[in-house]
């Protein structure tokens, strides 16, 4: 019996472990009179639930680590714990904002093509690690 292999749509993984998460980082970490206005604690903590629960989904499906929900809970702890950071109580930002936001969005891409790299000189390519 040929069982063919249920693909994970891309674009779902994107929506789930990319966009979700920063929808609700910049709606829901708002401090204001709308209801959804929850404050940069519980933002965060809705933002991480996306690709944690996602994670915890495919892994119970395929029995792998999918790779790209790590990514997402860790790029979203980072700017949740920057944001909280920088904000003073009086609602300014401090000096060092751009700068720390500037480090971790180049972060991500600079590790991802250093995997990359590193995976071509070993037996095990980077694309079968991560898929």
């Amino acid at each position: 019996m040929n069982h063919k292999k249920e693909e994970e749509n891309p674009l779902t993984n994107i929506f789930v472990n990319v966009l979700l998460p920063i929808i609700a980082l910049s709606q829901l970490s708002k401090s204001g009179d709308k209801i959804w206005h929850v404050g940069p604690e519980y933002g965060m903590t809705v933002a991480v639930a996306f690709p944690l629960i996602y994670g915890i989904w495919f892994f119970f499906k395929t029995k792998k680590f999918n790779f790209y929900s790590i990514l997402g809970i860790i790029s979203v702890l980072l700017t949740g714990f920057i944001t909280i950071h920088v904000w003073n109580d009086d609602g300014s930002v401090k000096d060092n904002a751009a700068l720390l936001f500037a480090i971790k969005e180049a972060a991500t891409p600079l590790i991802l093509g250093a995997v990359m790299l590193y995976s071509h000189r070993t037996k095990n390519r980077s694309l079968k690690f991560f898929c």
